[in-house]
């Protein structure tokens, strides 16, 4: 089951406000550490979740996570931020037993990385908790990415970390067209 299945139908969306992305946060921390570092690993790279299931503690141990992109087969290279430094080093803190070779996000029944479809109930169940809607795996992304856009308004920036091909296909992406769309109709009356 690939992301083919569209997160169960529904088109995710980015948690806009900083304070539920806390809260999201907070709640898989409680759950379970490995959890919580997926929530911010996705939210602070833009990475998809292809991207991130199969990383290692050697991949996260330097200055930039470096791989290459499952869906475009691209390289990129990714510069670990103080915060995100702050995360995987509290997480390899409680988990001291891993070698470099160890999968991050190691699945419970085996040798490889929890699936695509485990990481999408995990951030449903907390989604459900905090009564959020459309929330699934690619609501990391694009968290990422709105939080970026308004941070910086550099647009074009955005466009290249996520590989976009024009600055539309980001802001629709992003859920800025319909949002400017929807903040027009709602002043406009005749």
């Amino acid at each position: 089951m690939k992301r083919g299945f569209r997160e169960m139908g529904r088109r995710m969306q980015p948690i806009r406000d900083l304070g539920i992305l806390e809260d999201f946060k907070e709640l898989l921390q409680q759950w379970e550490l490995r959890n919580w570092l997926l929530f911010c690993v996705g939210i602070s790279t833009g990475l998809r979740i292809s991207d991130i299931l199969p990383l290692r503690v050697k991949d996260i141990t330097g200055k930039y996570i470096e791989l290459t992109e499952q869906k475009t087969k691209k390289y990129r290279k990714i510069i670990i931020n103080k915060r995100l430094r702050s995360y995987f080093d509290h997480y390899l803190k409680e988990y001291d037993w891993l070698g470099p070779d160890d999968l991050l996000f190691k699945s419970q029944k085996g040798d490889f990385p929890i699936s695509e479809v485990q990481a999408w109930r995990i951030l449903k169940k907390i989604a459900d908790e905090l009564g959020l809607e459309d929330v699934g795996t690619h609501t990391m992304r694009k968290s990422f990415a709105y939080h970026f856009y308004q941070r910086t308004n550099d647009i074009a920036t955005l466009q290249e970390i996520l590989n976009h091909s024009t600055p539309r296909m980001t802001m629709i992406y992003i859920g800025l067209v319909q949002e400017n769309i929807d903040r027009a109709i709602m002043d406009f009356e005749i």
